[in-house]
């Protein structure tokens, strides 16, 4: 693809958050954010979905465009959601190996869940918040592609 990106990165961060997703939804009866952590996350896949398509579409129907800003700015979105959710996962990391991987007695994992919702609660409820954010903005900025390309089809056939 010709506008900096490539619809690989898209699915790199795709699969983040369905790694975090995954790992977060094992985690159950951990806390309300967290929850709506997930949820999030949940929001996130559908939404880098949606716009993996709706770039494939806008790269058919425009190959060289001149007009690139609406792409760098939907390629923008993307690199802060993956950064967001790289950081999350970075910083989590000591917390959550212990929980995921099935390592220690249910006494020590349970006792690693309370650690982690106690030390975490404060970036899980600001990556919840963040991503929420970057989430309108993806779906925005596919929308507006999307009308472009379909305004563009319509007025093709006239």
């Amino acid at each position: 693809m010709s506008f900096g990106f490539a619809i690989g990165d898209f699915i790199a961060v795709l699969k983040l958050a369905s790694d975090v997703t995954n790992a977060l939804n094992e985690s159950r009866g951990v806390s309300a954010d967290l929850r709506l952590l997930v949820m999030r996350l949940n929001s996130l896949e559908r939404a880098i979905q949606n716009a993996v398509q709706t770039v494939k579409d806008w790269d058919a129907a425009y190959p060289n465009p001149s007009n690139k800003a609406p792409l760098n700015a939907l390629a923008e979105e993307h690199n802060i959601c993956k950064r967001l959710l790289e950081n999350f996962h970075e910083k989590s990391r000591r917390y959550t190996e212990s929980i995921f991987n099935g390592q220690g007695s249910k006494m020590t994992k349970e006792w690693a869940k309370i650690k982690w919702c106690i030390f975490h609660s404060d970036d899980i409820a600001q990556l919840e918040r963040n991503l929420r954010l970057h989430i309108l903005a993806i779906d925005m900025y596919s929308s507006e592609l999307r009308r472009y390309i379909d305004n563009s089809l319509v007025m093709e056939k006239y």
